[in-house]
């Protein structure tokens, strides 16, 4: 049986291309319950956090199967039907005052009724794929997100919690999974956001909202929390609350939040990244993390109460805040902690699957242990690649020992290997990389090849048996998505791995799961003796994680890379090019 999972908004599709108010489109497939294909719109169209039809996910989901549309058994789409949304929304406005307060919902209110008349996702099935579209099931959001997090937890049972900008009107759920069932215990709803409130703080200090707040976590750490926020957003016995007059207000002309009061209380907004960044810019946004991880806190002491069960699984975008989440492991709240790590709107794709498979009476569970499960390309595809690049390279059967060696000359390397990692981290595959001992790397790096901001940190891929000697309060992470503090007599030996404030966003590798890099990191210990390798994604500033050999080259000419190993292929640049 197949069922292909999909999120994305059918109304950015064709005639309705300049509507749609959704983000991470993608597509999965499940085979007998079992995750075979999972990628991302955004690698095929090159648009961040794009959140339209995802066509070409769906398109290399079934070309990985190797059937037709006609072949799948069931679509799952992880939100309501759009009638479903909109009375939704609708009457909550209506229930809670917020649709006569802000000007937010009455715009969001009307791209909904467009979805609802333009025929949602059956109308773009239909467009693109013919009559032999498969029954469509809508899955709410939040129960989406919660079976993407318990049903690849591993865990019999377990506490869930869910934390984002919104779904329908949920911006936090708490549940509680037990043996093949996801039951739901309470919700949050607008316009109590911590999602959304983290967002237009984004905006107002500079950054693209609901894609640069992981930019506001890395400065954070440069700042001091000297704003006092809990009349804008505080902890309640309920869970939190916010103040709607400050973060459900919406320009639809100009295409952004007006943050207005947050200028008055904080001063003008940095308008982009022309605009310096000020140490009391740093503050704020330490202040917001601040916040944001004392809220956080709270609701998981909440939830935990809710099930008396220690065992969390979390999702959301929110779980995307690695700071909050090294905050919840080393808390003592719980046990154990599962992070989905496609907690964006992109892992309710395969959250919707999962939950329609247990609905239709089969165990929909397991324990994901990687993210590869989008396109790769062999060695003939590469060759053909590199071939119309005119480039010079060489064919090699030690990839793994001359790429190490290169980076132990000090050497920053593009490296392209195997099926492409679903979700925001490079986890080896899609990956640039460099050596963490030498000092001043990072920097270089920023500058030379991401193009990025010179605060922004990096992370340490580490061999799983090493990861004690490195981290304080170590735990396996093979998702880069918790952070530790580096142990001190480490810190000067990987310098520039080790974020202002001593601590990492660790990538635990284990050689079988990735054996190729895990080797890659085995060659560079022999040169180091630190089996750790700076990673971040193959990609620069504003463009999206390369996909295609061609995504690669591209990315590797127009940058400061020295070397590009794809496959077992090696690029070196001529000196001055």
């Amino acid at each position: 049986m197949y069922i292909l999972g999909i999120n994305g908004s059918t109304l950015r599709d064709g005639i309705f291309s300049r509507f749609g108010g959704m983000h991470n489109s993608a597509a999965c497939l499940l085979k007998n319950g079992e995750l075979i294909a999972f990628v991302e719109e955004e690698r095929f169209t090159h648009i961040k956090q794009f959140g339209g039809f995802p066509l070409h996910s769906i398109r290399y989901c079934l070309e990985t199967a190797g059937i037709g549309i006609e072949e799948v058994d069931h679509i799952a789409y992880g939100w309501k039907s759009p009638w479903g949304i909109f009375s939704e929304r609708l009457t909550t406005y209506l229930r809670t005052g917020l649709f006569f307060r802000v000007n937010y919902p009455i715009g969001v209110i009307a791209i909904d009724l467009l979805e609802v008349l333009s025929g949602g996702l059956g109308r773009a099935m239909k467009r693109h794929f013919g009559p032999g579209v498969p029954p469509i099931t809508c899955i709410e959001h939040h129960r989406s997100h919660a079976a993407s997090s318990f049903r690849c937890s591993g865990f019999d049972e377990a506490t869930i919690l869910n934390i984002d900008g919104s779904g329908e009107t949920t911006t936090t759920y708490f549940g509680h999974g037990v043996g093949n069932e996801v039951r739901t215990l309470d919700e949050l709803i607008v316009p109590d956001s911590l999602g959304r409130a983290y967002a237009e703080f984004t905006q107002y200090l500079g950054f693209m909202p609901n894609n640069d707040e992981y930019k506001v976590m890395g400065l954070a750490s440069y700042g001091e929390p000297k704003y006092e926020l809990d009349d804008l957003m505080r902890a309640t016995p309920e869970g939190f609350e916010c103040d709607p007059s400050y973060f459900f207000r919406y320009d639809f002309l100009r295409g952004r939040y007006k943050v207005d009061k947050l200028e008055q209380r904080f001063g003008p907004r940095r308008l982009d990244d022309d605009q310096p960044v000020t140490q009391d810019h740093k503050d704020i946004a330490a202040s917001l993390q601040g916040q944001v991880e004392k809220i956080g806190l709270h609701l998981v002491d909440r939830a935990v109460a809710k099930t008396s069960d220690r065992k969390l699984c979390l999702s959301g975008g929110v779980a995307l805040n690695v700071k909050l989440n090294g905050e919840i492991l080393q808390s003592g709240l719980v046990d154990e902690l599962f992070i989905q790590p496609v907690s964006n709107d992109a892992g309710v794709a395969l959250g919707a699957a999962l939950e329609l498979h247990a609905r239709l009476g089969h165990s929909s569970k397991w324990k994901m242990e990687h993210l590869y499960y989008g396109p790769e390309y062999d060695d003939e595809q590469v060759d053909a690649a590199l071939e119309r690049s005119g480039l010079d390279y060489q064919h090699t059967s030690e990839i793994e020992a001359e790429t190490a060696e290169e980076i132990a000359r000090g050497r920053i390397i593009g490296w392209f290997q195997g099926r492409m990692e679903v979700g925001p981290r490079a986890l080896g595959n899609r990956s640039i990389l460099a050596d963490p001992t030498v000092p001043g790397m990072d920097d270089k790096v920023n500058a030379e090849i991401k193009f990025r901001e010179k605060w922004r940190p990096f992370c340490p891929s580490m061999h799983e048996s090493a990861k004690e000697d490195y981290l304080e309060g170590a735990c396996e992470s093979p998702f880069m998505i918790l952070t530790f503090e580096i142990r001190e007599e480490q810190r000067k030996a990987v310098p520039s791995i080790v974020h202002i404030d001593g601590t990492a966003r660790p990538h635990t590798v284990k050689p079988e799961i990735n054996p190729r890099y895990h080797k890659l990191i085995g060659e560079f210990a022999g040169h180091s003796g630190h089996p750790v390798l700076m990673n971040t994604s193959f990609n620069i500033k504003g463009d999206t994680i390369v996909n295609t050999p061609e995504d690669a080259i591209r990315t590797f000419l127009d940058t400061g890379m020295d070397v590009l190993a794809m496959g077992n292929f090696m690029v070196r640049k001529k000196a001055g090019r």
